[in-house]
This record gives structure tokens, C-alpha cells and sequence, in this order.
């Protein structure tokens, strides 16, 4: 889950805003929480826009020690024992807090878009014991552009109509993924189609997304 504000204000060239994400993963329920401020500032003309972003912020980690299974809860003919209990020492607490932060940087220049973004930029230690996890740092790269329809027409820019080709790259550690398509977009409708890659922790798939946006004057 995810939610966001941010607040545009021209004399800082930029804006403000506040993230806040929340995710719980595998059996043993690891919950994160991340609360984050950022900040984008932006420099240009008629030709083009260079933006730079920056996230800060902090993440608490929680976990259920009940749900994990140790050895000594496996039996090598019939699997997991119910109701046994590892003897395995836990360790003395089950949450954390860390630091975490984030950058980017944006250029749209003429009908092209091309920017990279970088996530744990400061190798939080994730560790719930005393041995150091850091987790890696997440790299994103995207570049697209826009196809105008109507090249040749005087229509309103609202009137126009493109077709938006796009490509976006993943790397993490030694996971790596993209995706590749296309988007739709006229006035307020924008649809697209994309197809991500497998990366080597997910099957591919084919994936598909429609966003109907309302703008009111």
C-alpha cells in the first residue's frame, strides 16, 4: 500500500511532499512501514526540463517469529512436526528502525523522457540479529517518447493525440527486470499495454493498465 501529497511551490523552482508505503511479506508477516519527505527541484526552458528529486526517510521493520520454522521442526520422513517448538534462540527483539533514502534525476527534452532514479542509497542494515543484512541498492532507468498523431493539425494541446512507446529497467543486487510498451493517451484517457520481463524471481507476464483521469477548470 501506498499513499503520497506533494505541494508545488514555484519561488523554491519546485515542491514538497510526504510518501508513505506499507508491505507485508512472506509467512512469518515481515511488515515494513516507511514514512518519507521529498523534494523536487526543477531547472529549464521552452526546450527542455532537467528535474532532480531526493526521498528521506525512515522504515520500521517488524517480524513473527512464531510463524518461522526451524530444522529441529522437520521431521526428514513426515516434514513439519505440529506443535513442536525450535529450540533455536531467538533473537531479543522482533523490529527495527533504519534510515533510508532515495534520488533521482529527469530530463524531457523535446518528445523525449529519460531519467534514473536510485532507492537505499545508504545500504540500510535490515538485520533483526547481530549479523549485518544491508540491503542493496535498487536502480531504476526509464526512457520514452511521445509520438504526436496530429503533427500536422493546429489542434489544442487537450485535443492532441499520442502514442507514448516506453521502456523501463530494474536492477537489484543480481534481480534484474523490464518492462516494455506503449500508451494511448487523448485529452483525459490515457491506456496502455506492457510486457515485463522475468528478471529471474517472477514468471513473465503481459501486463495491461487503463487510467481514466477527470481534469476539471
Amino acid at each position: 500500500m501506498s499513499a503520497s501529497i506533494d505541494y508545488n511551490i514555484p519561488k523554491f523552482g519546485g515542491g514538497i511532499g510526504l510518501l508513505f508505503t506499507r508491505s507485508s511479506e512472506g509467512t512469518a508477516f515481515l511488515t515494513k512501514n516507511n514514512i518519507s519527505g521529498t523534494y523536487a527541484y526543477s531547472i529549464g526552458s521552452d526546450a527542455y526540463v532537467l528535474s532532480f528529486g531526493m526521498q528521506v526517510g525512515v522504515t520500521n521493520s517488524t517480524i513473527d517469529w512464531s510463524k518461522l520454522v526451524f530444522g529441529d521442526q522437520v521431521d526428514s520422513q513426515q516434514g513439519y512436526i505440529p506443535g513442536s517448538i525450535s529450540a533455536a534462540e531467538q533473537p531479543l527483539f522482533n523490529n527495527r528502525f533504519y534510515f533510508d533514502s532515495g534520488a533521482g534525476i529527469n530530463l524531457v527534452a523535446g518528445e523525449f523522457d529519460i531519467g534514473a532514479a536510485a532507492q537505499h542509497i545508504n545500504h540500510p542494515n535490515e538485520s533483526f540479529t547481530g549479523t549485518p543484512y544491508k540491503l542493496p541498492m535498487r536502480i531504476t532507468g526509464h526512457l520514452s517518447y511521445r509520438w504526436d498523431l496530429n503533427a500536422n493539425d493546429n489542434n489544442d494541446e487537450d485535443q492532441k493525440q499520442y502514442v507514448i512507446p516506453s521502456v523501463v529497467i530494474y536492477k537489484q543486487s543480481t534481480a534484474e527486470s523490464y518492462s516494455v510498451g506503449f500508451q494511448y493517451k487523448r485529452t483525459n484517457i490515457n491506456a496502455g499495454l506492457w510486457y515485463r520481463s522475468g528478471g529471474g524471481c517472477r514468471p513473465k507476464c503481459l501486463c495491461g493498465i487503463a487510467d481514466i483521469r477527470f481534469t476539471y477548470k
